[in-house]
């Protein structure tokens, strides 16, 4: 039990590692560095390569991500150009209000069908 739970540990360790070197390489494609992206592409394979050896990523998987990796910062003049500037002063549109169901109220309606018989 022991054993398995430090295997979980390391692959839980590998996988963030991981995914914290995809994000480094997005932000720096999103930012137009391409330099910090070259580096963080380097980081990235290495962490995909590590992965894939220790069996914590499919082999197929780690080729998809690194090829993956390779695109972005290739194209990295149109993501950037591409990334949209947020608007500053946007306002989302308001939520919609719901419905007010109307509902005859049940204890009238009854204390009514009581007065209707007590006049009978």
């Amino acid at each position: 039990m022991r054993v398995s739970r430090k295997k979980q540990q390391r692959n839980y360790r590998m996988r963030d590692k991981l995914k914290d070197s995809l994000k480094d390489v997005i932000a720096a494609v999103k930012g137009g560095k391409k330099p910090e992206a070259e580096k963080a592409m380097q980081a990235a394979y290495k962490a995909i390569d590590t992965a894939s050896k220790k069996n914590i990523i499919h082999k197929n998987n780690a080729n998809r991500k690194k090829a993956g990796v390779a695109k972005m910062v290739a194209n990295i003049d149109k993501v950037a150009a591409a990334a949209p500037a947020k608007k500053k002063g946007a306002k989302k549109a308001a939520p919609k209000k719901a419905a007010k169901k109307v509902e005859e109220p049940k204890a009238e309606a009854k204390e009514e069908k009581k007065e209707e018989e007590k006049a009978e």
